[in-house]
């Protein structure tokens, strides 16, 4: 979809643009004869990012209204000029240019923008950023420091809004996964600086164990292993926080360091790679390449005659 530029002089239609484009809002404004809004709006997958130039108002989401919304987003919220207050889960937080924050959409929340405030807001569907949602809990109502991770993922979303070139469906969704992939890295350790340490040890401890013992098995998964384990998936993650990864993503990684101790063993030095796979929980042999790849930058292979030959030269 292209960039789309909508405008508005009148409260009314405001509220219309906001509740058709992107949620069930209230929005509350000074009566004044200079009222003026303006979104330049880009969807990509189900995702939406709008860059938003707003007079003085204040913009709420109502308990009920949030709560029996069909479909949740965690909205992220750039302040690049003015100020906004924003407000939800009984924490407040003023945003100055420079600063993001996150929050709930299924949840109750309130933002007074400044005058002549400026802002970029991103909507991600709750089930295409489900590792975002321990870090969200944490980080909703809170002012969070630019730079570094969020202000890349800002500067690919300003270029989208100014591209008149169309994205094609595959490329949408590969930026929607690529942002929230940036962006669950950067909620993580935004949250880790605020969480108490190790309060989830010995329960973290556990589930390592048991994803270690059933790594092999190419059946398991963060919903798998939650039932398992007696918890919810939301609980599992809740459990991750603190580690700086989710579930899934070191599940991820412990298979791929199982099939490189593997790939080091002498005694498997003449054991197919897609045997390796399997003996690692990869049930695709060319999703198990690819992974390796991304990680080690070379293929399995490749990998287990440098260090087999390695290994070679030092014990003749």
């Amino acid at each position: 979809m292209l960039p789309t530029e909508v405008r508005s002089q009148s409260l009314r239609h405001w509220h219309q643009i906001t509740n058709s484009n992107f949620l069930e809002l209230e929005c509350l404004a000074p009566d004044r004869p200079d009222f003026y809004c303006t979104a330049l709006l880009a969807r990509f997958g189900d995702s939406l990012a709008a860059e938003l130039r707003l007079s003085a108002m204040r913009v709420i989401r109502r308990r009920h209204t949030a709560e029996n919304s069909t479909l949740p987003y965690f909205k992220l919220f750039w302040q690049l000029a003015g100020e906004s207050r924003i407000e939800q889960g009984g924490q407040d937080a003023l945003l100055k240019p420079g600063m993001w924050s996150v929050y709930d959409t299924s949840r109750a929340y309130q933002i007074d923008a400044s005058d002549h405030s400026r802002s970029l807001v991103l909507l991600v569907p709750q089930h295409e950023s489900q590792g975002w949602t321990p870090a969200v809990r944490a980080l909703s109502g809170k002012a969070l420091p630019g730079g570094g991770t969020p202000h890349i993922v800002l500067s690919s979303l300003a270029t989208l809004l100014r591209d008149p070139t169309p994205l094609d469906a595959d490329s949408q969704h590969a930026l929607q996964d690529a942002t929230v992939s940036l962006l669950e890295r950067a909620l993580q350790s935004q949250a880790r600086s605020i969480l108490p340490a190790g309060g989830e040890g010995p329960r973290l401890d556990r589930i390592k164990r048991y994803l270690h013992e059933h790594l092999a098995d190419p059946e398991l998964s963060v919903d798998q292993a939650a039932r398992q384990l007696g918890m919810s998936r939301r609980t599992l993650y809740n459990v991750f926080v603190s580690t700086g990864t989710t579930p899934r993503a070191y599940i991820q990684q412990a298979r791929l360091e199982r099939a490189c101790e593997l790939l080091s063993e002498p005694a498997w030095r003449d054991t197919p790679v897609a045997e390796i796979a399997r003996h690692s929980g990869f049930a695709d042999p060319a999703h198990f390449s690819r992974a390796f790849v991304a990680r080690h930058r070379v293929p399995p292979a490749i990998w287990r005659t440098q260090r087999l030959g390695h290994r070679h030269a030092d014990f003749p």
